[in-house]
This record gives structure tokens, C-alpha cells and sequence, in this order.
């Protein structure tokens, strides 16, 4: 069913009125199988009105929503931008700049006042966005949140007539809609698929680098697995094939030579330096891949995705 009959439906179902069609700009954000569970849930909490949040399991929107609703500290001197979304709208100054503005989201606000439909989007509910002079909109809740945009599309906006501006977002999310792993875009699909080869590469490497001298680094690996959350240790461990055990005990870690233990740590700190490295590549790039790497560590307990988020670059300063 296409977005616009799901919706036509749901408020002949209700006794609803439409009252705008903002709804199609957010299009590309949701998912129309997830938005008729959404919809399922709000019959089934009573219908209420108001900006209604309803998370629903297995949903990964897209939102441009930043700020403490979302986990940002957002610093008091970050650069606002002052644009018009679209025809008939004011300017607004909640608009900040970001090179991965987009975030998952696993929640649907439904928008219901006087009876009446007001918009469909992925993401938290704020209220109205206010205009630039604050006499408008839901300014206490605003206060601390901001839409993030990237540079291209806030010049864009910029030189655009009012009828158009509202059009730049949605081309953007419409390119990077959810057509991947997870409902993820393929982008970010194909860039953790790539970052995981080389990873996987490295660990063939250092594994057969490490059994070639030591036979019993295999089991050194994998007894190391027993004791420490180590994902490292875990990948070098399904790569090695050897996996003799000790000829006998010995005063080393684990009761293994010095030698094959010295061997094997090198091994491991080898790989998380290429974790990091790799880890870094996806972040220069303009997509957030952190919730898609939650997401695929969780459903296929792959110590390498996990040794990609442990390495990840922290944005400290």
C-alpha cells in the first residue's frame, strides 16, 4: 500500500480530518509496513492527541533531530543557520551544520490535533519548530534541540524560492533512503561490508603469521577468550587452524611459553591498530555507520563489528 492510501485510510478508520500534507516530506524517513504498525499501536492506545511518540520494534527512520532529546551536548556558541524550509514558512534559526546529519531512529511520531492529521515523521516529537524571532512555535521545548543539515543542502535552501526549499531536504533523504541491511541505506551497508573484508584480511594475516612459529597460539587465543572479553583474541582465534595445546605447563601466561604469548599479543595489538585505522576511514565519511554496527554486532555476534565500535574515533574535544 502506497504512503499516501495507508494514510487516507487510517483517517477514514478514525473520523479524522486532514490537515495538512506535511507528511510527504518526511516520505522517504519511514517505512510504510512500520508506519502501519505505528498506527496500529495509536488505535490501540485510545487514539490521543497531541505529538504522540510511538516506538516500534524493528523500525530504523532516518531524523535531522540533534540535541538532549537525542544525547548531544550541543555547545552555546555552535553556528545557527537561519533558513525557510518551504512555501509559507517562516524563517527559522534552529538549523545547525553537520557532514552526517541523518540518525537512526526507532520511532514514529504521529501528529493528531482538533481531529485532525498535521504530519507523519521518524524521530522524537518537539512541537513546532518556532521562527527566528521566537514569537511562534514551541519554544521551551526547542530550546536545547536543533535540525541538522549538511552544507550543500543549507546553500541550497539558501538560493532556493520558498516553494522549493522544503524539496532539498526531502531529495537528500529520498537518495539515502533505507533500502538496506537492518533498514539501513546501502551506502552504509556497503561501507561496514567493506571495512569488515579488510579487517578479515588482517586477521588472516596475523593468524597464520602467528601459527607458523607457534602451533598452540590457536589455543593460546581461544583460552585467552575464556577469561577477558577480548574481541580481538576471538577473531584470531576462529582464524586459526592449528590450535595445538601446550606440550606442557609452563611459567608463562596461561601456562603457555613466554615466547608464543609475546607472539600472540603482538598479534592482537597488530589487529586493534588496523581496527582503528579502518574505524577511522568510516567516520570521515558523510554517514553515521555506529548505529548500523550496533545493530549487526547485536544480531550476528561478530567480534570484528565489535572491535570496530571499541575502536571507533571519540570525539573528545
Amino acid at each position: 500500500m502506497s504512503l499516501d492510501a495507508l494514510v487516507q485510510d487510517f483517517i477514514e478508520r478514525n473520523g479524522l480530518s486532514l490537515r495538512t500534507t506535511h507528511y510527504k516530506t518526511h516520505a522517504s524517513e519511514i517505512d510504510t509496513k512500520f508506519l502501519a504498525e505505528a498506527m496500529r499501536i495509536w488505535e490501540n492506545m485510545g487514539g490521543p492527541e497531541g505529538d504522540t511518540e510511538i516506538p516500534v520494534r524493528g523500525f530504523k527512520g532516518m531524523t535531522r533531530l540533534w540535541g538532549k532529546k537525542m544525547g548531544d551536548r550541543i555547545p552555546r556558541d555552535e553556528p545557527l543557520y537561519t533558513r525557510k524550509r518551504g512555501e509559507g514558512r517562516p524563517f527559522q534559526d534552529r538549523f545547525i551544520l553537520r557532514d552526517r546529519p541523518l540518525r537512526a531512529s526507532n520511532i514514529i511520531t504521529i501528529v493528531i490535533y482538533q481531529g485532525g492529521l498535521e504530519t507523519i515523521y521518524a524521530g522524537n516529537a518537539l512541537g513546532p519548530m518556532p521562527d527566528a524571532g521566537k514569537q511562534n512555535g514551541d519554544w521551551a521545548n526547542w530550546k536545547d534541540h536543533y535540525l541538522a543539515f549538511t552544507q550543500k543542502e543549507l546553500d541550497e535552501m539558501e538560493k532556493m524560492p520558498n516553494r522549493l526549499a522544503s524539496r532539498v531536504a526531502s531529495r537528500y533523504m529520498s537518495k539515502t533512503a533505507a533500502s538496506g541491511n537492518y533498514g539501513f541505506t546501502k551506502r552504509v551497508q556497503n561501507d561496514v561490508e567493506v571495512a569488515l573484508r579488510k579487517l578479515e584480511k588482517k586477521v588472516e594475516i596475523l593468524a597464520r603469521k602467528v601459527e607458523n612459529k607457534h602451533p598452540e597460539a590457536g589455543t593460546y587465543f581461544g583460552t585467552r577468550c575464556q577469561g577477558s572479553n577480548c574481541n580481538a583474541s576471538k577473531a584470531l582465534s576462529k582464524a586459526c587452524v592449528l590450535n595445538q595445546p601446550p606440550k606442557r605447563l609452563v611459567a608463562g601466561p596461561l601456562g603457555f611459553k613466554p615466547t608464543c604469548a609475546r607472539a600472540s599479543h603482538k598479534a592482537i595489538t597488530d589487529l586493534i591498530l588496523h581496527a582503528g585505522e579502518v574505524a577511522h576511514t568510516l567516520y570521515k565519511k558523510d554517514r553515521d555507520h555506529i548505529p548500523y554496527l550496533k545493530e549487526h554486532a547485536k544480531r550476528k555476534r561478530c567480534p570484528l563489528t565489535r572491535l570496530l565500535l571499541e575502536n571507533y574515533p571519540v570525539e573528545i574535544l
